[in-house]
């Protein structure tokens, strides 16, 4: 199979089916290296097709407290739109009554019961999507997280690659960031860097995640990030009936974002391969962003 080099990216919201079906080039990508100053966009992103679905960290109800078993089925309490959705996660049908019955707010990271169901969930997960034919997860990541909510989504993620280590899958796993943009106490666009970078780091350099061969890798060792809704991560950049504005037009835009990206990941100490989402699908934009970007 020759190497997927430059491609766009089908996106669903539910999963993600990487397909070659933007522009293949092989080499002939101008320069060794991205005018942003990130990594040669000539190399390739992977060297096979691979189906990952999106992983929303947060969609459980030992987290997200508003969740609720009878608000999924048609009938129920959202019977007016055939249910809350089409389909609810699993670890809402698996709940020990151990678990079950005690209030969601007492049960802690470090409560021994939670941690135990947690296990077996994690391996639930990863088993089922790998027997679906999904070939691994890209977690729902905001890069502003902090506090408890940060805790339990670090906790879900080092539990699911875990479990493919147990298991011994071939199964893979990547962050989606989202949600850039103001961070509390950060006064410029460097400092905003420094603490999505801590938060990001925070995780992949935790116990059990720092040196996993699950992480989603380019050949040449890169790791590759997800990102969602992306622009904000520079100031003045905005999305505007669907065409990037601010100053220097399209290309002027993206060649900031490509460069906060490119600072991004100095800061990570990690050689990185971004995924642009794009939700303009205008040839201009999409033409400047395969000029920063591998994918989009």
């Amino acid at each position: 199979m020759q190497p997927i080099t430059r491609r766009v990216l089908l996106k669903g919201l539910a999963g993600a089916l990487v397909l070659p079906v933007g522009r293949l080039l092989g080499n002939d990508v101008p320069g060794s290296v991205a005018k942003s100053g990130t990594r040669a966009l000539g190399l390739p992103l992977l060297d096979r097709k691979l189906v990952l679905a999106h992983n929303m960290t947060f969609l459980s109800p030992l987290i997200n407290f508003q969740m609720d078993l009878r608000n999924y089925y048609p009938n129920g309490a959202a019977a007016e739109i055939g249910g809350l959705n089409l389909t609810a996660p699993s670890i809402l049908f698996n709940i020990p009554d151990n678990i079950a019955r005690r209030p969601v707010q007492s049960l802690g990271i470090e409560d021994p019961e939670y941690l135990a169901y947690l296990d077996k969930y994690a391996e639930h997960e990863v088993r089922t999507a790998k027997l679906l034919g999904v070939d691994g997860f890209e977690f729902y990541f905001p890069t502003h997280m902090t506090g408890k909510l940060f805790s339990y989504a670090k906790l879900m993620i080092q539990k699911q690659v875990a479990a493919a280590e147990r298991l011994n899958l071939d199964f893979y796993f990547s962050l989606d960031l989202s949600h850039f943009g103001p961070v509390k106490g950060a006064r410029n666009q460097d400092e905003r860097l420094d603490a999505y970078a801590r938060t990001i780091l925070d995780v992949m350099d935790a116990p059990g995640l720092r040196d996993s061969k699950h992480w989603l890798k380019t050949p040449d060792g890169r790791f590759v990030f997800y990102t969602w809704f992306p622009f904000p991560i520079v100031e003045g950049v905005k999305f505007e009936n669907a065409l990037l504005t601010g100053p220097g037009g399209i290309r002027g835009g993206v060649a900031r974002i490509a460069r906060a990206f490119a600072d991004l990941e100095a800061r990570l100490g990690k050689p990185c391969a971004f995924i642009y989402r794009n939700i303009d699908t205008s040839p201009e934009y999409v033409e400047c962003l395969l000029d920063y970007f591998p994918v989009t």
